[in-house]
């Protein structure tokens, strides 16, 4: 109904994003509250939500899929759950990182999806919204039954790969999965796109180079880094073929078993990733952040 009030906007966050929900917060104009998590002595998570007056509420809880994830991925559910039963208007689960988004399809034919069983407890626990971003394919959001909205951290990433000034700037996706999206990078940036064909055996991974890197900056452009052995083949595969500088940006800085020194080791200059996952390592000139904060305001406003 056209100039119905609007119900009240509170923020509660979990605790592998309460940095990030803060910012949120004074973006905002509100407060950040924490849902109350207490370990019982059986190992149980115990999820309160302490802060008052949450009936007829729009209630934005943010929690991100970082480690322990599946302790977190178990207090979420138990928060959007303590959440649900204060009776708000709506409830929105911000998960900037989504769990399990890799497990969008079966290892073998016939086996599990786990991101679908997670689609299915999120819509149990309680959500009835769900903001992420840069999903890792789009088939993800058909899990849910709840709308689901993608946001992308592409436009702050873009405006810093800008920001350097690189004239001889060229944009490369890891591996042929990614190409749409190192594609709107590269469109977006004015420059060339380049393709790495990847095969993986074992845990080895094998690169082939499509498009011209001799003389050029390259940035591996991807949704994440994990291990990074992707980008890594792909980083050591164009500086064999002449290129002046290598650059990694992705919007989800994972970083597991020591990416971050691996990526340096193979000649990358600098890794540049959102806030959408806590950071294990300070940024600074190796290692910049740009934050997701600002495109989710507007969506959560808008």
């Amino acid at each position: 109904m056209s100039g119905a009030k609007r119900a009240e906007l509170r923020l509660l966050a979990g605790t592998s994003a309460l940095p990030f929900a803060e910012a949120l917060g004074r973006a905002l104009g509100i407060a950040a509250e924490r849902v109350r998590v207490e370990r019982l002595a059986n190992q149980n998570l115990l999820c309160e939500v302490a802060a008052p007056g949450l009936e007829g509420a729009e209630v934005v809880y943010v929690q991100t899929s970082a480690p322990p994830v599946s302790e977190h991925l178990v207090e979420t559910l138990l928060s959007l759950d303590a959440i649900r039963v204060t009776r708000p208007e709506r409830v929105t689960a911000v998960l900037p990182y989504l769990p399990y988004a890799r497990s969008d399809a079966p290892e073998r034919p016939g086996g599990p999806v786990p991101a679908r069983l997670l689609a299915d407890l999120l819509e149990r626990a309680g959500a009835e919204r769900v903001l992420a971003f840069d999903l890792h394919s789009p088939q993800l959001a058909g899990f849910f039954h709840v709308p689901v909205v993608e946001l992308s951290a592409r436009a702050a990433l873009v405006d810093a790969m800008r920001a350097w000034g690189l004239a001889d700037l060229v944009v490369a996706s890891p591996d042929f999965g990614g190409a749409k999206r190192a594609g709107r990078v590269a469109a977006a940036l004015g420059v060339p796109l380049v393709l790495f064909r990847k095969e993986r055996r074992g845990r080895e991974v094998r690169c082939e180079l499509f498009g011209d890197v001799a003389g050029r900056s390259v940035v591996l452009f991807d949704d994440e880094i994990a291990t990074g052995s992707t980008m890594i083949a792909a980083a050591q595969l164009a500086r064999r073929s002449g290129a002046r500088a290598v650059f990694a940006a992705a919007t989800h800085a994972v970083f597991v078993e020591d990416a971050l020194a691996r990526l340096a080791s193979a000649g990358v200059e600098r890794v540049l990733v959102s806030d959408t996952v806590p950071l294990g390592a300070p940024a600074g000139a190796k290692l910049e952040l740009v934050s997701v904060v600002p495109a989710l305001r507007d969506a959560l406003v808008g």
